[in-house]
């Protein structure tokens, strides 16, 4: 443990150095006048869209576990983990399709 903090504080002055203008480059909110508000909004998309994946995956997973198709853990069979399953993917495409649909206002 005593070795990381030199460490992280080294990597921080390395990266303040290393970029232009140190750390007073970094991209700030678009209500600042700079800053790239586009790029943020993609990065906000396609952050959005790996989460809806995720809860879609997991809720698969557990409506799967619940109605038996996928044996081998203490869901099975259980329908209360169908129904926690089919909240999530429900929620999951809400979020993927809210993420893909919604357009930026100009």
């Amino acid at each position: 443990m005593g070795a990381v903090l030199p460490w992280a504080i080294n990597q921080i002055h390395v990266l303040a150095l290393t970029r232009p203008g140190g750390f007073a480059a970094r991209p700030t909110s678009p209500a600042s006048g700079r800053g790239n508000s586009a790029g943020s909004f993609v990065g906000m998309r396609v952050g959005a869209v790996v989460v809806a994946l995720l809860v879609l995956l997991v809720g698969g997973t557990f409506a799967g576990q619940g109605l038996g198709y996928i044996p081998g853990s203490f869901m099975t069979g259980d329908m209360h983990w169908f129904w926690i399953g089919s909240v999530m993917v429900v929620a999951g495409l809400a979020i993927g399709g809210a993420a893909l649909f919604y357009r930026r206002p100009a």
